[in-house]
């Protein structure tokens, strides 16, 4: 690796944080965060659903369009998705 790709390197490189859902989840808000944490340089995040989503934790989550909008936002990065109960 080159020196000016150790300094700056690609988004797979980088650290990718939880990012916990665990409020109702309004689009144009996870759309703001994600540009904050390009802002601050992330190489991508783990989405991870949590209690409090309502009313159904699970369905908030995989509602139709979240997860996809979520993705496209962050075209090259890398973006997983994670849920801290059974059978999600």
């Amino acid at each position: 690796m080159d020196q000016a790709t150790f300094r700056n390197p690609p988004p797979t490189f980088r650290a990718a944080p939880f990012w916990s859902w665990n409020d109702d989840l309004d689009p144009e808000e996870l759309v703001r965060q994600v540009g904050l944490m390009d802002e601050a340089g992330w190489g991508g995040f783990f989405m991870h659903s949590r209690v409090g989503l309502a009313p159904d934790p699970l369905a908030a989550y995989r509602a139709s369009g979240y997860y996809e909008r979520i993705v496209q936002e962050r075209a090259g990065a890398e973006v997983g998705k994670g849920a801290g109960y059974p059978g999600a």
